[in-house]
C-alpha cells in the first residue's frame, strides 16, 4: 500500500531539496508507532500471530547502534527492492523526465531552512 508522506528532513535528502533538485524515496518505518490498521493488514498478508504489536515503534533500532543490516526484516527489503526497481523503470520510459519531475520549470535553490527548520543537518551550517 502506497502512503505519500511528506519529506521532514531526517535523511540525506535535504540538501538536494535546498539546492533545488527533486528527491523521493522509500521509507518503512523509522520512530512511528504501528496502527492497529497496520497490523490489521500485515495480519491478512502474513498469518495470524504476525501482524506485530499495535503501539509498538516501527523500527526500535531506527539511527540507533542496533540499526545494521542484521536488523533488515527480509520480506520489507524485498518488497522495497521490488518498489523502487518499479519507480526506476516508470522514469525511465518517460519521454521527457525534466519536464515531468519540474512542470513549472526547475525551483531556484532555496535557503535549508525554508525546508527543514528543525532538522539536525542544518543547524550549524553557514549559508
Amino acid at each position: 500500500m502506497a502512503v505519500f508522506e511528506s519529506l521532514n528532513g531526517r535523511s540525506d535528502y535535504g540538501p538536494f531539496l535546498a539546492a533545488g533538485v527533486v528527491a523521493g524515496g522509500l521509507f518503512s518505518g523509522a520512530d512511528e508507532t504501528k496502527t492497529s490498521e497496520q497490523r490489521t493488514r500485515y495480519e491478512e498478508k502474513l498469518g495470524q500471530g504476525q501482524g506485530g504489536l499495535v503501539g509498538a515503534i516501527l523500527d526500535p533500532c531506527y539511527h540507533r547502534a542496533c540499526d545494521t543490516t542484521d536488523n533488515i526484516n527480509q520480506l520489507g527489503y524485498e518488497k522495497m527492492v521490488q518498489a523502487a526497481a518499479y519507480m526506476l523503470e516508470f522514469l525511465g520510459q518517460k519521454d521527457d523526465l525534466m519536464t515531468w519531475l519540474y512542470p513549472n520549470g526547475r525551483p531556484k535553490p532555496r535557503l535549508p531552512d525554508e525546508y527543514f527548520p528543525n532538522s539536525d543537518y542544518f543547524r550549524n551550517i553557514d549559508i
